[in-house]
């Protein structure tokens, strides 16, 4: 693989994306401050550097733009990182432009207990060029309530993690690692009068030199109906 070869030479291990900060870009077109401007039926809160809340009518439209952005501007930095490293060719860039492209993985689940529904949606940029790495991970959970009238809150708990042998994992500020080391968890707050919620995390990044497969986030949805029955379902996205 050509890409194998220029990485290899040119990268060495320095794919493993630590500390960007790709949900709020440096030339402002992920800000907060332009979500709310572009969003107003929704409610957009920072949580932690890597973790965004949503809550109204403009959740989903606004969870699709942050993961593009996500996915955008990891790309752009391991293609940065590779044109500005050993100078490499017009044409290796070129190569390791569509390889970037190639490289992302995505995967969405949907599940759906009567008339509440959970949505788990994981992305990332899966590599190997001697050690095998996840970079640029990102996600979202989404809950809804369906039935009639407003819920009394929903709340949204996330699980996100990695297979492998060895491995060494940055994660997203605000999630709590478990004794293992390859699992994390996000225990989120309950939001009230809402029927759409969501929560959407990125910078996470992962590395083995041993093995390193699938990433997996598990999305739980708890909502309380307006009757005051609570309803729970759990919806699981694997990429590798």
């Amino acid at each position: 693989m050509v890409l194998k070869k220029i990485l290899s030479g040119v990268l060495g291990l320095s794919l493993l994306l630590g500390g960007t900060n790709f949900a709020f870009a440096k030339d402002g077109t992920t800000s907060l401050d332009s979500i709310k401007k572009k969003y107003t039926n929704a409610t957009v809160e920072k949580v932690t550097e890597d973790i965004i809340t949503i809550s109204g009518e403009d959740t989903e439209k606004i969870v699709a733009e942050l993961l593009e952005k996500y996915k955008e501007e990891g790309e752009k930095e391991l293609i940065s990182n590779t044109s500005n490293n050993g100078g490499i060719t017009t044409l290796g860039a070129s190569i390791c432009t569509k390889e970037c492209s190639d490289a992302f993985r995505y995967d969405q689940k949907d599940s759906k207990n009567v008339y509440a529904t959970s949505m788990s949606q994981v992305q990332g940029y899966h590599w190997n060029n001697g050690k095998v790495h996840w970079t640029s991970v990102a996600g979202s959970g989404i809950g809804k309530w369906t039935g009639s009238g407003t819920a009394q809150w929903i709340k949204i708990d996330q699980k996100l993690a990695y297979s492998g042998v060895a491995v060494s994992i940055s994660w997203p500020a605000g999630f709590s690692v478990t004794s293992d080391s390859k699992v994390a968890t996000y225990n989120g707050e309950k939001r009230y009068g809402t029927n759409v919620h969501a929560v959407t995390f990125n910078n996470c990044s992962a590395s083995s030199w041993i093995s390193l497969g699938k990433a997996t986030l598990d999305t739980t949805t708890t909502v309380r109906s307006p009757q005051g029955y609570d309803y729970r379902t759990t919806a699981v996205a694997t990429i590798d």
